[in-house]
């Protein structure tokens, strides 16, 4: 998609709510689109991926993929928000499964070094 194209994309995404129609069809399917979005939009800027209040004690986690790159938001035992690769870099696989795991919604959560795991009540 050239810089033309995706400002034509964009601008037909910016209109008021009075304005808006529906995306086209190949809004949905299109591979150079997709990788259009991914470039534009999910590599360039923050993207919402849970609430903080989700993760409210050391151990709970959010782990998917964004963009197609597998990511983690955890709180650590020090209370702060990290988000990381969610891949080993030594065996290349993943760390922990594709969920949220919360304190508040969960029965367990897997045990990772330096975190420290809690059970819902």
């Amino acid at each position: 998609m050239n810089p033309e194209q995706w400002r034509d994309y964009k601008s037909a995404l910016a209109q008021d709510l009075e304005q808006a129609e529906a995306l086209p069809f190949n809004a949905y399917t299109d591979p150079e689109l997709y990788e259009a979005e991914q470039q534009h939009i999910f590599y360039t800027d923050w993207v919402f991926v849970c609430a903080a209040q989700q993760l409210q004690q050391p151990g709970d986690y959010c782990a998917l993929k964004l963009a197609g790159e597998p990511i983690a938001v955890l709180r650590g035992q020090d209370g702060q928000l990290r988000a990381l690769s969610n891949v080993c870099r030594h065996r290349g696989t993943p760390l922990l499964d594709n969920t949220l795991v919360s304190s508040a919604t969960a029965s367990y959560a897997p045990i990772m070094p330096g975190l420290t795991t809690t059970k819902a009540s």
